[in-house]
């Protein structure tokens, strides 16, 4: 399901890799926030909402769920959906505009595959006895309107768009929730980055409503609700209707960076065409030094999108914009195969990964193993003991172990996102932001849920109780047991290993990421540090690194040790207000020493005596 799931938002991805600023790492994450943060919350409000009205009007509780699961909850599911997006526009607005319409569209099927994910894992992520394995997939269960199957690896790999649960087998229709929240999200960035008649941005927002109640009205268990015939017909067409509007947003997008590059020619290449229809210059540079000029080139083409976004809606930030200036140049005058080879192994060489070896890691790894036993590996018909064995008290007991070592671990992250967010300085790339604010979201909502599985644990007494006995996607939850909801948080915290991954450069020791395994799989913050690295060091910006990350090439002196209030009165002599630094140096009481280093262009860092913390100051002598 998890699989299926990814693929249909990498294939998107791929598709409108023309006119994207987002890396996919981040539209991944985007399909945790659905999974993890969205759906809890979808089904919160559903479980509140529909005891409410009960418990106000004469209605039994069944008859409740029935009416509002085809009139209030459909629009409550594609509005949430789509809220992470509304979120980011609402408290970060020179950050939402650097997303342009086919961000948008992406990051909300993102969340849609996660939501859809989420049913699917709730209502058929534990194994009965009826499950088995067919050609192209897994039967998952069975209804009277016909067979439920999961897609196997390879089938998701060979379908456009696979759905992670097809309630219709052989899978014959699209990945609905991913399609509605598309459509959704890319009418929401028309109306945020305010196009001409930007209104009509809400029209796919209501239509997306429409057909999904439309849809459950016509699998309304009561037969109470009412269907309509041209919905019905426009839901069947609804998977055309998303390779249109790819097209179409794909050159919208296209014609506006068109635009906003004759507006700054100082940010292409020589002989690199404003209207983007000539890209050999930057395939050119792409190639000198492949892999790695590769790598660097895409980061930088991607960043580049962001800033002429921002332009477009009206939040320019002119110094992100001269920092992709100074990168074009560099990638420009960097013609030597071997000058990046040379930049990669300096930059590998000094890449620690010593934070991983700790007794926190191994905490971490304890806590997420019966997850990994009880769903990945138990997640098969031949081991589906392993999912009896959950079910029992000594599982659930394992669990627990794992949720109170997790928790611990977690929470002692959660306050680092928090100051990253608070002191992240306008402006700077857009999923500099975002990432965090992600992770932030989907870790506190792990940590609640948490909470309120166990409480209902030990109300309930039994793991194999359902979490709460109602319908439509209450009905996901209905079908899912305690034990369930345990494993599913414990996997949750795969997305928050606790160790720190540091490279040195000729800047000083940069911190790269809050996690060596981010790291490892693609982080956003890694990957865009790591590509800043690896230019910096074929373009030759400083010294060769090596393992200290001495002076600079400037011959700028370091300053050795000092305390935190000696490095605040230092940093009083620059020009730049440092009041916001002030509060990371605070908030990181357990550091008392601090070297001042300064990187080729006279840029400052603060790096902790231990190497392990690395702050950029932003700040430039006088």
């Amino acid at each position: 399901m998890v699989f299926a799931a990814m693929v249909s938002v990498i294939q998107l991805a791929a598709v409108m890799s023309w006119a994207r600023s987002v890396r996919v790492i981040t539209l991944l994450q985007a399909i945790s926030v659905g999974f993890l943060v969205v759906a809890p919350l979808t089904i919160g409000l559903q479980w509140l909402s529909t005891r409410a009205v009960a418990w106000i009007g004469p209605w039994r509780l069944a008859e409740v769920v029935d009416v509002l699961g085809w009139t209030a909850d459909p629009v409550l599911e594609e509005v949430l959906k789509v809220a992470p997006l509304i979120i980011v526009a609402w408290l970060w607005p020179r950050t939402s505009g650097q997303l342009g319409l086919v961000d948008h569209l992406l990051v909300g099927a993102a969340t849609g595959a996660g939501f859809a994910l989420a049913e699917g894992v709730l209502r058929y992520g534990q194994l009965d006895a009826m499950t088995t394995a067919v050609p192209g997939g897994y039967l998952a269960g069975a209804t009277l309107s016909g067979a439920i199957g999961v897609p196997s690896i390879w089938t998701s790999l060979t379908t456009w768009l696979p759905v992670p649960v097809s309630y219709d087998w052989p899978a014959t229709s699209a990945a609905q929730h991913l399609v509605w929240s598309a459509l959704a999200a890319a009418g929401l960035g028309w109306f945020i980055r305010r196009r001409p008649h930007r209104w009509l941005g809400l029209v796919p927002l209501v239509l997306v409503s429409l057909i999904h109640a439309n849809f459950n009205a016509a699998h309304s268990l009561s037969g109470m609700a009412w269907a309509s015939p041209v919905l019905s017909w426009i839901e069947q067409r609804l998977a055309g209707l998303l390779l249109v509007a790819l097209v179409v947003l794909v050159v919208v997008d296209r014609v506006g960076l068109a635009g906003a590059r004759r507006s700054r020619p100082d940010i292409l290449l020589d002989g690199e065409r404003s209207d983007g229809l000539g890209p050999w210059p930057l395939v050119e540079v792409a190639v000198r030094g492949a892999p790695w000029s590769t790598f660097v080139t895409w980061q930088v083409a991607l960043e580049r999108r962001a800033a002429l976004n921002a332009q477009l809606a009206g939040v320019p930030p002119p110094e992100f914009a001269v920092e992709v200036e100074q990168r074009i140049t560099q990638l420009q005058q960097l013609t030597d195969r071997v000058q990046w080879a040379g930049a990669a192994k300096q930059v590998a060489g000094s890449l620690s990964l010593r934070g991983l070896r700790s007794w926190r890691t191994l905490l971490w790894a304890l806590s997420v193993v019966p997850a990994l036993l009880f769903l990945v590996v138990g997640g098969w018909p031949a081991t589906r003991g392993l999912q009896e064995v959950a079910g029992t008290w000594f599982g659930t007991g394992l669990m627990l172990v794992g949720l109170a070592l997790g928790s611990v671990l977690l929470a002692a992250q959660l306050p680092a996102l928090v100051r990253q967010l608070r002191q992240l300085r306008e402006p700077s790339l857009h999923e500099l932001r975002i990432r965090p604010a992600f992770r932030l979201a989907t870790g506190g909502a792990s940590l609640a849920t948490a909470v309120l599985v166990v409480v209902a644990l030990v109300m309930g007494g039994d793991p194999t109780l359902r979490l709460v006995t109602n319908y439509h996607v209450l009905d996901a939850l209905s079908s899912a047991e305690l034990w369930l909801g345990l494993a599913i948080i414990l996997l949750a915290f795969l997305l928050f290993p606790p160790a720190a991954a540091l490279v040195v450069t000729t800047a000083g020791t940069v911190l790269l990421t809050s996690s060596g395994v981010a790291l490892a799989v693609g982080s956003v913050v890694g990957a865009t540090l790591v590509s800043h690295a690896l230019l910096n060091a074929a373009s030759g910006s400083g010294t060769s690194g090596g393992g200290g990350g001495g002076a600079s090439e400037s011959g700028a002196r370091d300053f050795k040790g000092l305390s935190t209030r000696q490095a605040e009165a230092y940093l009083r002599q620059f020009d730049t207000d440092p009041h916001a630094l002030k509060g990371d140096l605070v908030g990181r009481g357990s550091i008392s020493k601090f070297d001042i280093k300064m990187g080729p262009k006279g840029e400052l860092y603060l790096v902790s005596k231990d190497g392990t913390v690395a702050i950029p100051t932003g700040l430039v002598p006088r």
